[in-house]
């Protein structure tokens, strides 16, 4: 395997459960949001789509919501494990959170920008 290719897909697992677990409740909250006949409640806009649609219309938009979350999971995770102080450290809980820091700061400067556009 080339280097790096199994942290960049373990780095990218979350994102892809994130948008395959998230994707419904934001199709749900946006329908529910901008809906021209209110619904009753979040659950009667859950039914009424899979009923209307079919369970498959709870996933749209999730490419778009891959192609976002990636760069953050795949960011975050990555700065993380490059700056994770190694098993037995002396750097211990300190190192951690610094490293847990520094991947937060790295991640807002890339996926911020990301978010506005």
């Amino acid at each position: 395997d080339p280097p790096g290719v199994k942290q960049a897909a373990a780095s990218a697992a979350p994102a892809l459960m994130w948008a395959f677990v998230g994707c419904p409740f934001d199709v749900i909250k946006t329908r529910v949001q901008t809906a021209t006949v209110p619904f009753a409640s979040p659950l009667h806009c859950l039914s009424w789509t899979a009923r209307r649609e079919g369970p498959s219309a709870l996933w749209r938009g999730f490419a778009p919501q891959l192609l976002v979350s990636t760069p953050y999971s795949v960011i975050m995770f990555g700065v993380y494990d490059s700056l994770k102080p190694a098993e037995h450290s002396a750097r211990g809980i300190t190192g951690c959170f610094l490293a847990g820091a520094a991947s937060g700061v790295a991640v807002t400067a890339v996926h911020n920008p990301l978010e506005v556009w």
